[in-house]
């Protein structure tokens, strides 16, 4: 009895996944902002420039900019699927689904699965116009950033779904797309620390997404992960799954 409800609740987790990557897929919004803004970056910042074909560690500059936009675009994806459960939650589906088998805490991991297809589909894409317009990387290292950027990636669902289960749905929006706009931006994603401004050089260090975006970058760089950036990785990781995790068992119980 207690292994065939686990079995459908398994089942439910998978369908309630395709469900929210078919929405993801067909809303256009979501498509062009996850899917179209980082290959657009990328082509504006790291196409035909004269840095574009300059050697740079195990790549080309063009190489890492393509790394960093793909990563942007796949903490984007996660971030905002992980989000959508606010508006949800607004119109009373959490409450549903915390009466079927599936309950509230698969439906946010259905969340997160549907965002590693999309991430997978955004790095794929934007790999591919990269390696067509010229971007160079030794052939593992494509592999490994790739995958690093996946992994450390999953992160953004987690501060989606920490937004969404603590916060309102208008304010889970906006402090989810601040904290990963302006985390991106500071953390030197789209523009390389020494050409900032001093203060943010100190500030870098402490946003979110400062140790987590140079996993994949070291990759292309080959420059070694520090002690600094490995604790700001881990303490934001730690962080950000322990509020979304407690706060799906918090909704589940007023359930």
């Amino acid at each position: 009895m207690l292994a065939s409800r686990r079995s459908r609740a398994g089942a439910g987790v998978f369908s309630a996944a395709q469900f929210n990557l078919r929405s993801a897929l067909f809303n256009p919004f979501m498509l062009a902002f996850s899917l179209a803004l980082p290959v657009m970056m990328y082509l504006m910042f790291g196409v035909g420039k004269d840095y574009s074909n300059v050697a740079l560690g195990r790549g080309t500059f063009s190489g890492l900019i393509m790394v960093q936009m793909a990563f942007f675009g796949a903490i984007n994806a996660l971030a905002a699927l992980g989000v959508t459960v606010a508006m949800e939650r607004q119109q009373g589906w959490l409450r549903q689904i915390a009466l079927t088998p599936l309950g509230a805490g698969r439906y946010a991991i259905s969340k997160v699965l549907a965002g590693i297809a999309l991430a997978l589909a955004i790095i794929a894409v934007t790999y591919a116009v990269g390696w067509a317009t010229g971007a160079r990387l030794e052939w593992w290292v494509w592999l490994a950033t790739a995958a690093a950027s996946l992994g450390v990636s999953l992160v953004a669902s987690c501060i989606g779904l920490a937004a969404a289960f603590w916060l309102r749905s208008d304010a889970a929006y906006a402090a989810t797309s601040g904290i990963i706009t302006l985390s991106a931006f500071i953390s030197g994603i789209f523009l390389p620390l020494e050409q900032m401004a001093p203060i943010m050089q100190q500030l870098a260090p402490f946003t979110p997404l400062y140790g987590l975006a140079r996993l994949p970058m070291s990759f292309v760089t080959g420059e070694a992960i520090t002690a600094g950036v490995a604790i700001n990785a881990a303490i934001y990781s730690a962080v950000f799954v322990a509020l979304a995790v407690w706060g799906a068992s918090r909704r589940t119980e007023r359930s």
